[in-house]
């Protein structure tokens, strides 16, 4: 299954690039039918309500602030406020009393420095995000011409459609607006734009000289542009920067942070910003990291490198890993005034085994590790300059340092008609095939064999005809491919005996009620910690994955439990209170650590129960608890064949007087027991949930006698009840094991009903009750015949077990 990946995407930002003249719902339709999966699209708007536009029409300043008279269209009200940036005059966005910022903070009237605040004077932070202003951030002025007393967010154009794509690897080209809009300018006809740089002023100094790069690992960088720019200004971006961000599901931070990110969204290239103060002697140097090497990372986690992963450097110590994550030693801070920017190119295996080794999945890395145009690194460079200047954030600096060792030659493919109508069942003409890539902004030149294609550096997945015919059947249309049956020779396949085994017990345990789950095999480290195991416990013994996704699917699975407890906290999270379910799938047991041979994998079957349940709609609902799932495992096992044993057991994740291990014919084939509360207070789990787990490897080899079909009794049947006292040593097993024994074929069933401790049952002492049926298939059966069977219980039990019968 190939991974997805999820890109939000702003209608009206993409309008920019490509001239759209169909609704947003129309072009989601285009787009999945061209094979760019649409997952939906969502109506988004700022999430504030009751701010409205206002002109100052006063202001006096008293005790270090300023209060303001503002005239909101249908009231004159006085509110305090500490900004300095704005005078009489200034159109400004009004929380009016009754306001709801992002994150529900609520604006009423307020009295602040002993004067009354009928509002609040926003700023654009608390707009978008519902936080205090920013470092050198005042009040949003809105122009001059905004009309006064109407809805902020109508004013500023804060509404949009966003159109949610599941991305598979192959459209990686698709992870930017600029490449987005070439696949709906080839599905629409519309025409493209793209993003201005214009011509750069590059009033700063000189960048070679002041700063220098040296990459020592051209292997796994080949291309890596470096620009700088000077005199910078750290503070929040334009209000439709820090918009667009936020409805592309990143979190705005500063100007330079927020432009690079950006520039990434829009253009598909990563970027990356080091303060230059913090880079020792501006040199940046691109190499491998040494064994063992350290470095804090911009999430503030310390990390160990190993030599195969590529890091930025400077001419002390590593400064970020590359195409990963930057390191917090070279962070932009509110105090940054230099800037060196990085554009890269990093070879996509590098940066996926580093992130998938390091357990760190970014913005960066998704991009990275599936390709990104090797051409457009200058361009985004560029694109990021062009903004410092446009936006006056500082200048930059004159020129660029590229270090370019790629071969820039672009790749041809030759297309044989023939051969792509025989793999797609088409009859396209050679002639439609040249539009429909032309229309994708390939090169294409008529030969004879065929066409010549020459694939844009930013299509990195084509590389091969097929993927060239792949590229003609979305254009040309699924839809429009004829419905064909495969051919070929068939054999007839079925299943094997121990899967139809495997099957009948899961259809058992559905048809007693329970709910079937499926959890994944590769699980978190941790869980061994969690449950609380033993340092020599063998479920302790997980294999290690060599390139995991994650790290929390870094270990595969020793036990089905981690799987229940993690299915329970999510769905009491989600208020479902009651769940009974199970599970049935492989563990993996190392036949030895570090793995020299293929490790035995194991059939397991698991259930848990939590919360009240109605066991009958004429009795109260019952708390999950040991007798319930007892008896799930029981009627298992019995459906089986098997002959079930429970014995004391001292498993350190479940509560140790509300546990037993599953014996049958000698062999421990699993557990059963209530949670330890330690154990659920480590997944937050705040109700009581019992569980079970059976291997049913060892139970398929144990000696097994499944149920056979017995007529209808003829004659009727004779109940009798026992109740007994033994001594507490006495497990229930072995009392029910006399009663059957000597019960014999004429006793139909046995349950036990009670037990009880405590007078007048002596001390140390535990009586239980059974409820026993007698029938025999030959006659009616007299009391004098179920009452000679009964003595002879009796006196078994006394004998053997020293048990007194009770009155």
């Amino acid at each position: 299954m190939k991974e997805v990946i999820g890109m939000q995407v702003p209608y009206r930002w993409l309008n920019e690039y490509v001239g759209l003249d169909v609704s947003p719902e129309e072009l989601a339709d285009r787009l999945t039918r061209a094979g760019i999966h649409v997952d939906s699209v969502s109506r988004r708007r700022a999430e504030f309500e009751s701010v409205r536009t206002g002109i100052i029409l006063s202001m006096e300043q008293a005790d270090g602030v300023r209060i303001c008279s503002v005239n909101v269209g249908d009231a004159e009200l006085s509110i305090v406020t500490g900004a300095t940036n704005v005078q009489v005059g200034d159109k400004v966005a009004v929380a009016v009393p009754g306001a709801v910022l992002p994150k529900g903070q609520r604006v009423e009237t307020a009295v602040l420095k002993g004067r009354k605040s009928q509002g609040m004077l926003c700023c654009t932070t608390e707009l978008l995000l519902g936080e205090g202003p920013r470092n050198n951030e005042g009040v949003l002025v809105l122009p001059s011409d905004t009309p006064v007393g109407t809805d902020v967010a109508q004013v500023l154009e804060l509404y949009d459609d966003v159109l949610i794509l599941d991305l598979t690897p192959n459209y990686a080209h698709c992870q930017s607006l600029v490449g987005l809009s070439w696949e709906v300018s080839a599905v629409t006809g519309a025409p493209l734009r793209t993003p201005p740089t214009g011509a750069l002023a590059e009033r700063g100094g000189t960048l070679d000289g002041w700063s220098t790069v040296r990459v020592l690992a051209p292997d796994l960088c080949p291309r890596y542009v470096l620009r700088g720019f000077e005199d910078v200004t750290v503070a929040p971006s334009p209000l439709w920067i820090q918009w667009r961000l936020l409805l592309s599901g990143v979190r705005p931070i500063s100007n330079i942070v927020d432009i690079t990110n950006y520039v990434m969204l829009e253009m598909g290239q990563p970027l990356h910003a080091f303060d230059a103060r913090r880079v020792q002697d501006r040199t940046i140097i691109v190499r491998r990291a040494l064994h063992g090497e350290m470095i804090r990372t911009l999430d503030g986690e310390q990390r160990t490198l190993s030599d195969e992963m590529l890091v930025i450097a400077d001419s002390a110590s590593a400064i970020g890993i590359a195409g990963v994550m930057g390191g917090e030693n070279s962070e932009v801070r509110d105090d940054t005034s230099s800037i060196l920017l990085e554009s890269a190119y990093f070879l996509p295996y590098s940066i996926a085994s580093t992130s998938r080794r390091l357990g760190l999945r970014t913005e960066a890395s998704a991009r990275f590790e599936r390709g990104v145009d090797h051409s457009g690194t200058a361009r985004a460079a560029d694109r990021c300059a062009y903004l410092v200047e446009e936006l006056g954030i500082g200048k930059v600096r004159k020129g660029a340092i590229d270090v370019d060792v790629m071969s820039h030659e672009p790749r041809r493919v030759l297309v044989r008609p023939d051969k792509v109508n025989s793999l797609l069942g088409t009859d396209i003409k050679k002639a439609e095939m040249q539009r429909i890539l032309e229309r994708l902004s390939f090169g294409v030149t008529a030969v004879t064999e065929g066409l010549w294609v020459e694939v844009p550096p930013r299509r990195v997945d084509v590389t091969q005809e097929v993927d060239v015919a792949e590229e003609i059947a979305r254009l040309w249309g699924y839809d429009r491919i004829e419905t064909t049956l495969p051919s070929g020779k068939l054999t007839r396949g079925g299943k094997s005996a121990r899967r139809r085994w495997d099957d009948a017990m899961r259809d058992r345990l559905l048809a007693m009620g329970l709910d079937e789950v499926i959890t994944y095999s590769f699980v978190d480290p941790s869980i061994a910690d969690m449950l609380g195991l033993g340092p020599d416990d063998e479920m302790r013994q997980a294999i290690p994955l060599a390139n995991p996704l994650r790290h929390d699917q870094s270990v595969m699975r020793t036990t089905l439990l981690g799987g229940l407890l993690a299915t329970v906290e999510y769905n009491l999270k989600r208020r479902i209170e009651s769940m009974r379910f199970f599970e049935l799938g492989p563990v993996y047991k190392p036949r030895s650590l570090p793995l020299s041979e293929l490790p035995e994998e194991r059939v397991h079957v698991a259930g848990a129960a939590f919360g009240p349940r109605k066991r009958h709609f004429s009795e109260p609902a019952r708390e999950a608890d040991f007798f319930e799932v007892k008896g799930w495992v029981e009627s298992l096992l019995e459906y089986a064949g098997a002959k079930p044993e429970f014995v004391r057991s001292g498993l350190l994740f479940l509560h140790p007087g509300r546990q037993a291990h599953v014996r049958v014919s000698e062999s421990i084939i699993g557990y059963l027991g209530e949670m330890h509360p330690d154990v659920l207070e480590r997944y937050g789990i705040g109700t009581r949930v019992v569980v079970f787990e059976v291997d049913l490897d060892l139970l398929y080899l144990c000696e097994l006698t499944p149920p056979r079909y017995s007529p209808l009794a003829r004659f009727p049947a004779v109940e009798r009840d026992l109740a007994v006292i033994v001594p507490k040593v006495v497990s229930a097993a072995e009392v029910e094991a006399i009663i059957r024994r000597e019960g014999g074929l004429l006793l139909e069933k046995l349950e036990l009903f009670d037990v009880y401790t405590g007078p007048p049952v002596p001390e140390g002492h535990v009586s239980l009750a059974y409820s026993l049926r007698y029938r025999s298939c030959e006659k009616t059966l007299s009391d004098e015949d179920a009452e000679a069977v009964q003595v002879r219980i009796k006196e078994s039990l006394i004998r053997e077990v020293g048990a007194a019968l009770r009155s």
